[in-house]
């Protein structure tokens, strides 16, 4: 059985959230804003995943390439960053046709190796060294997991140009709660007498409907010989995931708490977030002002649960539930009001894909949607595996042992869309699933 699914192929965000694309037959797509002021070119090869963006704003050559290389389970195995900072004739220039080869110099390199699981366990950034001109290791990241496939904790280094050789410089511990939601993130320098000592601290409060209601950042002072109030960020809540405003702070000399940013959500009748307005304080510290204003649009006819998101997709798809089209940037000027500052255009295509009762033959999952209980038919009755459910922001929800005959409840699990791997030996099998009352 196959069922076409909507694969979100290429993005590019100019605010808030990152990038991300998947294996496709896809070459190359070009845009131009309605003001001819903001150009950005995606290419992008059908094998391996190779994309390129490129960005222009103004008279000025502002953005840079990015080139990222997806695995064929749809996660980054290779980036790397170009940028140019000669003026163009752009405004001049009526697409970007002949911009794609334009030689720009590469800064940076980040490689991201998985085990056979596919599951992280390296990054390896390189950049460029401005004495030689070349390529130069810089700093290195080795993952572990607990029980729960949650990062545990990353051993940092740097590179020892001189000895040619990766020196342990520090680490970073993650604490999560029972539902796998991280509470505490702490950063460790190495020193020399090789000791771990903690420089800055990051907590996350979390309420009762799984919402993050505070994070609060402390930094080490060695003038206080403590770690001192650094920066936090409370969130509001309209209902569970609902989130109204967000307000910014930054802890100033006089040892009190000051505003610096808030953030509005507005959402439309469909319940996804159509327009985000940042405000910033005025000079005199007192009122806020506006800022920036973020539009969204959707295909309403197109529930994010018919889209397939391989990669974390940041902060945007916390708060929609339909397939994303455009994203448009304005900048508030003063006299003027909101003016347009880019757009950022999201591209999908259809492809066929197995559903998750028929990934396999030998591997049965159903049914297909879930209301209680998920079951498991395996032909071979010697078969002991793991099953992980995954969320659309990557995170795994439930992980179970499972065997040729298996039935899990899904009782934990709120609506929606979600992505499961079934691990056995060396072979790792993926699907999909969605999750109703």
């Amino acid at each position: 059985m196959m069922k076409k699914n909507i694969i979100l192929i290429v993005v590019l965000h100019v605010f808030l959230v990152g990038f991300s694309q998947t294996t496709l037959d896809y070459t190359s797509i070009n845009r131009i804003n309605k003001n001819n002021r903001l150009v950005k070119l995606y290419e992008a090869e059908a094998l391996d995943s190779i994309v390129t963006t490129i960005d222009f704003l103004g008279n000025q050559f502002m953005g840079q390439r990015n080139v990222y290389e997806y695995r064929s389970f749809g996660k980054v195995s290779h980036e790397q960053n170009y940028t140019d900072d000669m003026l163009n004739d752009l405004m001049n220039t009526p697409s970007p046709e002949g911009k794609k080869d334009r030689e720009m110099e590469l800064t940076s390199d980040i490689k991201y190796i998985y085990d056979e699981a596919h599951v992280l366990q390296e990054t390896i950034k390189s950049e460029i060294d401005s004495l030689s001109g070349e390529l130069t290791y810089t700093e290195k990241k080795i993952l572990s997991y607990d029980d729960n496939d949650n990062v545990s904790y990353t051993m940092n280094y740097t590179w020892d140009k001189e000895n040619e050789t990766w020196i342990l410089s520090g680490k970073t511990e993650m604490t999560y709660n029972d539902n796998n939601q991280l509470t505490e993130k702490e950063d460790y320098e190495l020193l020399e007498n090789e000791e771990f000592f903690l420089i800055y601290v990051t907590t996350y409060t979390i309420n009762e409907d799984e919402d993050i209601t505070l994070t609060l950042e402390k930094e080490w002072s060695d003038a206080a010989q403590s770690l001192l109030n650094k920066k936090k960020t409370e969130y509001v809540y309209v209902s569970q995931h609902t989130i109204e405003y967000m307000i910014d702070y930054e802890y100033s000399d006089a040892m009190e708490w000051a505003p610096t940013r808030k953030i509005d959500f507005e959402y439309g009748d469909n319940g996804d977030v159509h327009q985000m307005i940042t405000y910033k304080r005025d000079e005199d510290g007192q009122a806020w002002e506006n800022n920036l204003k973020i539009i969204l649009f959707f295909d309403d006819n197109t529930p994010l649960e018919d889209v397939i998101i391989p990669l974390d997709m940041g902060e945007i798809y916390n708060y929609v539930h339909h397939k994303v089209l455009k994203m448009d940037l304005y900048k508030h000027v003063p006299f003027l009001g909101f003016q347009n500052m880019g757009v950022t255009d999201y591209f999908y295509n259809i492809m066929e894909v197995p559903v998750a009762e028929n990934l396999s033959p030998d591997y049965k999952m159903y049914p297909n949607p879930v209301n209680d209980f998920i079951h498991i038919d395996i032909k071979n009755e010697k078969f002991e595996g793991v099953l992980e459910i995954i969320n659309l922001s990557g995170k795994v929800v439930l992980k179970k042992n499972v065997h040729a005959q298996s039935v899990i409840s899904a009782k934990g699990l709120t609506e929606g869309m979600y992505l499961y791997r079934l691990h056995h030996d060396k072979d790792v099998y993926s699907g999909k699933f969605l999750k109703e009352k």
